[in-house]
């Protein structure tokens, strides 16, 4: 009997000893950080942390002293086995934002060139059309717009071409983050090892909101894809980027490449129910690092008048990067839409 409590004890040791659990947190809001992935010297995934930020590195025996954590967002920590306690808190720290970044490493203000169209549907029938060239100008962690060039197609009479309010032109802002970072706020970030993919959960319902995936792609090896599903009282609706690059550690919004959202929200019109769809697509058509005295020049520009189409080249054709619309509802768009002229 002696023999078996012995061997009883000595076995609940080895089980301690062979694994610790770890918790870890954001150095400045003491949050914890969920997905937070432990890897090896041959750089091989050993763990990730749960929604608390725990995590639970088994068979220690087996592994090397040095070990790494690993983050989309925090900076990468080494870590030496030999010196960790078990329940130990480890704090990272956040990484800088991705715009400040971008500038740093490239001592230059980043332009980025776009191709944006935007469609509004009104029960499933195109009600006003906008495409525009656009140019996203980044310093000190702040996006200015500069519109170049745009169309508008609507059904509006000339007369109310200057009322603000009929006025169907807008350019959303292009965030002075990227989803990636936005994600973090509200979500937590859960890797799914069976469809090699990141979950998207919500911090308070734990709910499934979309997820981060890489893609193929024919001019390069593979993207980033992220899909996030949202959702209010007045509205439902989506929002994918893509970003050229597939190290989701290192993608920065100069890597930005699609930006799509669709909204849908239902109102009552003269008794009936009307439906009304909003889509806006953000093509990426190039990437440019300007010295003080290009941006200056650049910032200079002024914004075209918004009230009608405004253009001097077909900037809508020979695009480097671009999705055409469904021929439906391009057909319908000449059918049923005038140019603001």
């Amino acid at each position: 009997m002696k023999k078996l409590i012995l061997f009883l004890f000595l076995s609940s040791l080895t089980s301690v000893f062979s694994q610790v659990k770890l918790t870890f947190k954001d150095s400045k809001s003491k949050e914890p950080i969920s997905f937070i992935t432990i890897f090896n010297e041959r750089n091989q995934e050993i763990a990730t942390s749960n929604e608390e930020g725990e995590i639970v590195i088994k068979d220690l025996a087996a592994l090397t002293n040095t070990i790494y954590a690993k983050s989309l967002f925090f900076e990468e920590k080494k870590l030496e086995l030999n010196t960790l306690k078990e329940g130990e808190i480890i704090l990272l720290d956040p990484k800088i934002n991705l715009l400040d970044e971008v500038v740093v490493s490239s001592g230059k203000y980043v332009v980025l060139t776009a191709y944006y169209r935007i469609l509004n549907l009104k029960n499933n029938k195109p009600w006003s059309f906008i495409d525009t060239e656009i140019k996203f100008i980044i310093k000190n962690n702040s996006i200015y717009i500069k519109n170049i060039s745009h169309r508008i197609f609507d059904t509006a009479p000339k007369e109310d071409y200057k009322i603000s309010s009929k006025n169907p032109f807008y350019i959303k802002d292009l965030d002075d983050k990227s989803l990636l970072e936005i994600l973090k706020l509200k979500f937590n970030l859960i890797k799914n090892n069976e469809n090699n993919v990141i979950n998207i959960i919500g911090k308070e319902d734990k709910k499934l909101y979309g997820s981060i995936k890489k893609i193929s792609n024919h001019d390069t090896n593979s993207n980033i894809r992220i899909d996030i599903s949202k959702r209010s009282k007045y509205y439902k609706g989506i929002q994918v980027e893509e970003y050229h690059n597939e190290d989701l550690l290192k993608a920065t919004i100069k890597d930005l490449k699609y930006k799509m959202y669709e909204f849908k929200h239902e109102n009552i019109i003269d008794g009936k129910k009307t439906k009304f769809v909003t889509k806006g697509e953000l093509f990426i058509q190039n990437v440019e690092y300007l010295s003080k005295d290009e941006y200056k020049k650049i910032m200079k520009l002024k914004n075209n008048d918004t009230s009608i189409s405004h253009y001097s080249k077909e900037f809508w054709k020979n695009l480097d990067t671009f999705t055409p619309l469904n021929s439906v509802v391009e057909s319908e768009i000449k059918e049923l839409l005038v140019e603001r002229k």
